[in-house]
């Protein structure tokens, strides 16, 4: 084999590992796309509703139901920023996240992780409350059966 032929042979070889490898990787995001979608709701054991704890009756039966592309909330509630808009799945790495944009403004958006307990909980993390109300940080949902 001549040393172009060599050259060649490794230059192929190289751009199947990286066509393999980015395969992989979106494998593995439609897995993780796939495994979350579904409808959630709110944890009100580990979510603390403080400056909402009037309302806990009227927020207690909130949902998220993620689809393909877009999520929704059942209901309008003042500490998530919109009840509607789409969302992206993380790359399955340790310290990637999912997010949420929001349709009224897709320059907001919220990080939340993939759900990681058996009973698949996950939660929205530094969540932009609509204007003017309480911000609740953590709020955790679980997987509706």
């Amino acid at each position: 084999m001549t040393h172009s032929k060599i050259i060649d042979f490794v230059k192929c070889l190289l751009c199947f590992l990286i066509m393999s490898c980015n395969l992989g990787k979106e494998q593995k995001r439609k897995v993780l796309l796939e495994s979350q979608i579904g409808t959630y709701i709110l944890d009100t054991t580990k979510t603390s509703l403080t400056g909402y704890r009037d309302s806990f009756d009227k927020y207690k039966s909130l949902t998220i139901t993620f689809s393909k592309d877009s999520f929704y909330l059942n209901q309008k509630v003042p500490f998530i920023f919109d009840s509607i808009g789409t969302w992206t799945v993380s790359e399955g790495g340790v310290e990637d996240w999912n997010w949420l944009y929001y349709k009224s403004n897709p320059n907001i958006s919220t990080q939340f992780t993939e759900p990681w307990t058996t009973d698949s909980v996950f939660y929205l993390n530094s969540v932009t409350p609509q204007k003017g109300q309480v911000a609740i940080n953590v709020i955790y949902f679980k997987k509706m059966k």
